[in-house]
Order: structure tokens, then C-alpha cells, then sequence
């Protein structure tokens, strides 16, 4: 299923941790919309400049949010609404997408930058 231009909803959703554990990472309506909207104003857009994006992370469950360490109760992931991600092309640093974010005005809360 498409999520987005670019996206697809096994994309937005594959986990090691949850395949591991047993624990199905499947949206409910309201964090499929979510997800939908994100990879519509932000997530796409990201691809249409850069390429290919690895998604790292997408939506956590809460019960998959639960076992993976460090993670927030509060964590935007829970809803759909946050990615992790690395581009593909080696020639594009993780920093040049985030600062091309910070720059042409894409909507976002956050843009968290880790592992600089």
C-alpha cells in the first residue's frame, strides 16, 4: 500500500525489533493518516531532492516503542508522525538534508539530528 508519492506503508512500518519480538507494528486509522500526511509534506519532498532515503525507523507501537531502549512515551513515532532516515547516495550527508529542512520551509515540530 502507497503512503505517500514515494512511500510505502511496509516502508513506514518494518521493524527487526518487532519481527524479532512478535509484535505487530500495523497503524490504527488515526496513525495511518498521520503517516499519510507526513510522507505527503515532508517525507516526499525530502525524496524528490535527495533520492532514495533509508527509512531507519517509522511508526513504533506502543508496545514496540515499549522495548525499544531509549525510546519516549512521548516519542512522535508512536503516532506516525516522525522518521528516522539516511540517504542512500553517499555523495549527501545526513546534515545536508537536515539544514535543506531547516531552509525551504517544509512543516515540521522537530528535526533531530543524531549520530553528527
Amino acid at each position: 500500500m502507497k503512503i505517500g508519492q514515494h512511500f510505502s506503508l511496509w516502508e513506514a512500518t518494518s521493524s527487526s525489533t518487532a519481527a524479532r519480538l512478535g509484535i505487530s507494528n500495523e497503524p490504527d486509522e488515526e496513525q495511518l493518516c498521520n503517516l499519510k500526511r507526513t510522507c505527503s509534506l515532508l517525507m516526499d519532498p525530502v525524496r524528490d531532492e535527495f533520492g532514495r532515503i533509508r527509512v531507519t525507523s517509522g511508526l513504533r507501537v506502543q508496545a514496540l516503542n515499549d522495548k525499544i531502549a531509549g525510546s519516549s512515551n512521548t516519542s512522535y513515532h508512536r503516532f506516525g508522525l516522525a522518521f528516522d532516515f539516511r540517504p542512500y547516495n553517499q555523495d549527501v550527508t545526513l546534515k545536508q538534508v537536515m539544514d535543506w529542512i531547516l531552509e525551504c520551509g517544509l512543516p515540521f515540530d522537530q528535526v533531530i539530528y543524531e549520530y553528527a
